[in-house]
């Protein structure tokens, strides 16, 4: 069996909707298998024909017809993204097909307060999280033993007595980090009505969900093509990343190589993703930024400043680093590729080149450009296949 995977090879942002898109469009039936992250996904998809939604808990295929999505074991539920997502994708005309694997995490309401709360109190030194919650679902699944998988939640007595075990390791928690004020604040947060809205809210979730889809022998994933769609980047890779400002996440091909052991898949045609200059979107080290944009014609709707994570930034793409992180990536996998006998055929995507007639970028800490037009033949130079992209649109992917 073979599949596609999309891997954003920076901080996150750097077109992985729009090459998931392409890739699934190249086949009557696509799946697309979300391996890592959640909810703070942004993956914005442009259709030929003008329809555009920022992806966040369904996949990118959704626009197509016969797509469907999956949500597997890594992925992080939050059933109040999802029913949000839901409703402005109806307004669109997209009624998803997606199912999940009954050991995916979920975020509770007091894990995205825990979360926003901690990152406000951190001011000039916040780590750059996005407020969703994803990093204290972990941190309270690993440190505090108090997982919530979903499938907990199929039982009404055991969720509810989780629920109260998470708001009892919340509360502790606050004490602990000294958060006690914003709890002052929003104390309505441990009343028993948060938990009933919570589970209601799951229950809508589950609604369209379909569950318990554990492996891709499933019927679900009879006939259809896969393809992996993974979050954030490798920059902000909890291992490859630079600690603290990562995400509580494999961001590479470590996930991914887990579900094909599992599901018998050997061969993997691998994209890593990049915008022809750099972007982060929140704290962190970054090497080459700029004060601005490197380029006038830079537009970005879907990165808009937000309370947590701020505005945009900028920087021009060092080919160097880009292709370190992509051989750490794989190198981390190595081992396991060669034991399961699974083969790679390693890819470049490069998106956002419409946005400039000519690229600055350094090579050995050197400043270069060259046009647009010859910008792959860069990266192409040391031994990737190299995909093209001069809009936001499947349509312009060369």
């Amino acid at each position: 069996m073979k599949a596609k995977v999309v891997i954003g090879a920076g901080f996150g942002d750097e077109g992985k909707g729009l090459f998931t898109d392409y890739f699934s469009s190249q086949h009557d039936k696509s799946i697309v298998v979300r391996f890592n992250g959640g909810a703070q996904a942004g993956h914005t998809v442009t259709t030929p024909d003008g329809k555009r939604h920022v992806f966040s808990h369904f996949t990118s295929n959704s626009f197509l017809n016969n797509a469907r999505g999956y949500l597997s074991k890594f992925f992080i539920l939050n059933p109040l993204v999802f029913i949000n997502e839901k409703k402005k994708l109806n307004n669109l005309g997209v009624q998803p097909e997606i199912a999940a694997h009954d050991y995916c995490h979920v975020t509770t309401i007091f894990d995205v307060a825990l979360n926003q709360w901690l990152e406000m109190s951190r001011n000039n030194g916040r780590h750059g999280s996005c407020g969703l919650g994803i990093g204290e679902t972990i941190e309270r699944a690993e440190v505090g033993r108090i997982p919530l998988y979903l499938i907990d939640t199929y039982n009404k007595d055991v969720f509810y007595q989780k629920m109260k075990e998470i708001r009892n390791y919340f509360e502790v928690r606050i004490n602990k980090l000294g958060l006690n004020k914003y709890l002052e604040e929003n104390d309505f947060i441990l009343t028993d009505n948060v938990i009933e809205k919570f589970m209601s809210d799951m229950e809508e979730m589950k609604a369209t969900l379909k569950c318990g889809v554990n492996n891709f022998n499933d019927e679900f994933f009879k006939g259809y093509n896969i393809v992996f769609e993974g979050a954030q980047g490798l920059m902000l890779d909890q291992t490859l990343g630079a600690f603290p400002y990562v995400t509580r996440s494999n961001t590479g091909l470590k996930n991914v190589i887990e579900l094909c052991k599992e599901n018998n898949i050997k061969n993997l045609d691998v994209l890593y993703a990049t915008r022809c200059y750099k972007t982060r979107h929140g704290a962190g080290p970054m090497k080459l930024e700029l004060n601005e944009k490197p380029y006038s014609d830079i537009v970005d709707m879907t990165n808009i400043p937000n309370d947590y994570q701020g505005s945009i930034r900028f920087g021009y793409l060092d080919v160097n680093e880009l292709l370190y992180f992509i051989e750490e990536d794989v190198q981390s996998v190595r081992e396991e590729m060669e034991i399961n006998q699974i083969k790679i055929h390693k890819m470049i995507g490069i998106s956002c080149l419409d946005q400039t007639k000519k690229v600055k970028y350094y090579e050995f800490d050197e400043e270069k450009e060259i046009s647009n037009k010859d910008f792959g033949f860069v990266l192409a130079r040391y031994g990737y296949y190299v995909l093209e992209s001069f809009g936001p649109t499947r349509e312009t992917i060369e």
